[in-house]
């Protein structure tokens, strides 16, 4: 995109074959078409076969999503009403799960698993378990192994029996909390809302506060349910436990 105010029109443009992106502008996109039709007449529309086809092909082609042969969310969890909805459209859009130190490679879906709320199978070459405390641990090749006894000295060449398998984070998160993460205090849940009332954009908000860009992420979907934008049943399973906790820090 030439910039943010031309971004549809050059996905129009464009028209790309593939598309991959971030939950919020899956959500900008079906707020932008609910501007111009309400959703009860759209639901109608979707809902009687014989205008179905049509009119899912005219809204994808609206948004220049119509030539997408591969859709794809990630980065943080999609609700899965907001996934439900692109595939009434006619908009194959499946989810992936990874982080940036693994690579983001890890999990996703594919024709045959691919149940919205469901981010797939582990990729080929992947390992994971849950740790006692429900933290997702992840074992994979392309990862450089840090020594036990020396941070920062990567043993890539290490034999597989001498490389450390991956524990439980020191800290648990609290109620209200992403693991593995350290615990969220009163004063840094206020300092991300005035963040997002200031329109400051994700990554910068983690780097600035320590965090992971999935965590600032999923605080906004908090957000902009406590705001009324987004509906209680649109909201991930994470946002959800977050929204009382980010309106209390509206009203100090």
């Amino acid at each position: 995109a030439e910039t943010l105010a031309t971004f549809l029109a050059d996905l129009r443009r464009a028209s790309p074959n593939v598309f991959l992106s971030v939950p919020r502008l899956w959500l900008k996109f079906q707020q932008g078409v609910f501007a111009s039709m309400p959703p009860a007449q759209l639901d109608a529309l979707l809902d009687n076969p014989a205008t179905a086809g049509a009119v899912g092909k005219k809204v994808l082609a609206g948004l220049g999503l119509d030539s997408v042969v591969m859709a794809a969310s990630a980065s943080a969890p999609i609700p899965p009403s907001l996934m439900s909805w692109y595939r009434r459209l006619g908009l194959n859009l499946i989810e992936g799960y990874g982080m940036t130190e693994d690579g983001a490679y890890s999990h996703s879906t594919d024709d045959e698993h691919k149940e919205p709320g469901y981010v797939g199978l582990p990729a080929p070459g992947v390992q994971v378990r849950m740790a006692d405390d429900g933290e997702i641990l992840i074992n994979l090749a392309q990862v450089a192994w840090i020594r036990a006894d020396g941070p920062g000295q990567a043993v890539a060449d290490a034999d597989e029996d001498e490389r450390p398998r991956p524990s439980p984070k020191e800290v648990v998160g609290q109620t209200g909390s992403r693991t593995p993460a350290r615990p969220w205090s009163n004063d840094a849940v206020r300092s991300v809302v005035e963040g997002f009332l200031n329109d400051r954009q994700d990554g910068e908000l983690a780097e600035e506060l320590g965090r992971t860009r999935h965590q600032i992420t999923v605080l906004r979907q908090a957000w902009e349910c406590s705001r009324g934008n987004i509906p209680d049943d649109q909201l991930s399973p994470a946002a959800q436990t977050w929204v009382g906790r980010i309106r209390s820090a509206m009203t100090r």
